[in-house]
């Protein structure tokens, strides 16, 4: 009987060969079987495929299936075994090979290095019967995986997707457990609460309050607060200024009742190292972030920062759209284009004036900001007439003046053609000699040349830097330009104000901080600071103790979890800090107070405005 048998096996394996294909499914599944049993799997991959494309609808057609998929697996083709298992369950979800089909899914996925991936159809596997061989074999296989496979971050986003499972209770408990062995104390007090709230009277009810208990205990006497600052590379200087500040409001405003500790981190200036150590930070459970310092550098920080839930002030990025990152993140240095509408706004509200020229810097904030000035001139009724822009390091500034003395010029003709301006200030008198022998004269008027002509412009907007200033001012006053010069921050230098004093008359610019100001605030911090660290304080160092107080602050009145200190901050109102008045409350948690200054002489003074 043996024998026959054989001979039959014989014959059908023959004629497979030969004919490329079996003309009998069960037959063809022997064939396909033997190939898998003796570790030919890409043969029985290939017969097992041919077999289901062939019988769609022969009863054995999600067996060939099944087996296909299997094959891969066991020839070691993860990937496209993942895609035949899991087209597989979607197509026979009551099938007897489901939970396998799961089960070997989920191996593959593990294979190919997706342990969060592996461990959600684990978590389907097991759901299907817990007590089946099935549900034991991938219980095994996700314990290690939540327990210490995947992240701490990964296993509370497995969990978040897997509302509805059996193991939720398990894994919940897991993830407390974990975020407290690792000091995670608010993260894990967050888990515990969400637990007890679905499971008062639960399983591991009881396990739960002791945990939540002992989170209590270590979370009520300490925070933390996170800064990044880049204490390494060419902002190392600007760094040593941001710790400085920071250390001074934890010093002078830290609440009685709670210990702060700073957590510093070295972002050392650059953007991906940054977003890097914020992500850091907020897991080890700060209540907020400060820093870091630049625009580029606070957008990858922000977005971490936000999805944590912890609230991050930057206190000197000043690119707009920061702050709209997400609602945990604040921005204290108003955008730069607020500098240009406010100068813009008094110019033309305050002082009168109609027409406008720009000479600015071609850098980004050189632009954006003479651009934010000119719209805002238009918008109220005025005219910018000129605009002009230098590169970087320049030291003649003829080519961006020359073109703005020559429509002047134009103009002037015009006007005095019609009689509109005195004449007085283009003429001269000329005396001419009428009788040689008797020297007899008369005064006659004449116009000056018309390189000596004096031009007028309403306001001249220069939002350069301090050492472009020096040499641009002279300048324009050589070209016999009179105007009202209009200023951004880079005005706010005393060593400027004393170099172009002569020629600038009562000149007008707009900041949101000024170094030398006279406030109680700034006076009292100046002093603190010098005598901390022996070195007068800069801006960063004031806009950085701000952003610290102003946490500290809300510590103060109570606000101890990160939720509630957001809440806190983005109700903030003109607070006013050391280094500017600060507001983030409807306008998108983005400052936007800037203040107007003069100069007249050499003194700097805040305008009434």
């Amino acid at each position: 009987m043996r024998i026959v048998s054989f001979i039959v096996v014989f014959i059908l394996s023959v004629s497979a060969v030969a004919g490329g294909f079996i003309e009998d499914p069960e037959n063809g599944m022997i064939i396909a079987m033997r190939d898998y049993q003796e570790g030919r799997y890409e043969e029985a991959y290939k017969k097992f495929k041919s077999l289901a494309d062939r019988y769609s609808l022969d009863g054995h057609h999600s067996s060939f299936r099944f087996m296909a998929a299997k094959s891969l697996y066991k020839a070691g083709e993860y990937a496209p075994a993942i895609l035949l298992f899991e087209s597989y369950v979607d197509d026979f979800p009551g099938s007897r090979y489901a939970g396998a089909a799961l089960l070997l899914r989920g191996h593959s996925l593990y294979k190919t290095g997706d342990l969060t991936g592996a461990a959600a159809v684990y978590i389907s596997a097991a759901d299907i019967d817990m007590r089946s061989r099935v549900g034991r074999t991938a219980m095994a296989n996700l314990k290690p995986l939540i327990e210490r496979g995947l992240s701490i971050w990964q296993l509370k986003k497995l969990i978040d997707e897997q509302p509805v499972s059996k193991l939720r209770e398990e894994m919940e408990m897991t993830l407390a457990e974990r975020q407290i062995e690792s000091r995670r104390y608010r993260s894990g007090a967050n888990t515990l609460k969400s637990f007890l709230r679905r499971n008062p009277y639960g399983e591991h009810s009881k396990r739960a309050r002791e945990l939540l208990d002992f989170c209590s205990a270590r979370l009520s006497g300490s925070q933390l607060i996170g800064i990044l600052a880049p204490l390494s590379g060419n902002y190392s200087e600007y760094g040593r200024s941001m710790v400085e500040g920071a250390k001074l409001a934890a010093k002078h405003m830290k609440p009685d009742s709670v210990d702060v500790e700073l957590i510093i981190k070295d972002t050392h200036g650059d953007p991906v190292q940054a977003t890097n150590v914020a992500s850091k930070l907020a897991n080890e459970e700060c209540i907020a972030i400060v820093g870091p310092l630049r625009s580029e550098s606070a957008v990858g920080s922000g977005v971490i920062s936000n999805q944590y839930g912890v609230p991050i002030i930057t206190p000197t990025a000043s690119q707009k759209g920061i702050a709209s990152l997400g609602s945990y993140v604040f921005q204290v240095s108003p955008a730069v284009e607020r500098i240009g509408q406010t100068i813009a706004e008094y110019a033309v509200n305050e002082l009168d004036i109609k027409e406008f020229a720009i000479i600015s810097p071609d850098d980004l904030g050189g632009v954006t900001v003479s651009r934010s000035f000119a719209q805002t001139v238009y918008r109220l009724g005025g005219e910018v007439v000129y605009t002009g822009y230098y590169g970087t390091g320049a030291t003649d500034f003829k080519m961006q003046i020359k073109p703005l003395r020559e429509f002047l010029l134009m103009k002037t003709e015009e006007q005095l053609a019609a009689g509109e301006i005195d004449s007085t200030d283009y003429t001269e008198i000329e005396r001419i000699i009428v009788d040689d022998s008797t020297g007899e004269a008369v005064d006659s008027v004449v116009f000056k040349d018309i390189e000596e002509w004096p031009v007028h412009l309403g306001g001249l907007f220069l939002p350069g830097y301090p050492d472009e200033l020096k040499l641009l001012i002279p300048q324009i006053r050589y070209h016999i330009i009179r105007t009202q010069f209009l200023g951004a921050d880079g005005w706010d230098s005393e060593e400027l104000v004393r170099e172009v004093r002569r020629y600038v008359g009562n000149a007008v610019f707009a900041t949101d901080f000024h170094v030398g100001s006279d406030d109680a605030n700034w006076v009292e911090f100046a002093n603190a600071y010098s005598a901390e660290f022996g070195r007068q304080p800069d801006k960063v160092a004031a806009l950085t103790f701000d952003a610290v107080a102003l946490i500290l602050s809300g510590m103060k009145k109570g606000h101890n979890e990160p939720q509630k200190l957001r809440e806190y901050l983005s109700d903030i109102k003109d607070y006013y800090g050391v280094s500017c008045k600060i507001t983030f409350k409807d306008n998108g948690r983005a400052n936007d107070e800037v203040r107007i200054y003069t100069i007249d002489g050499d003194k700097i003074a805040k305008a009434d405005y």
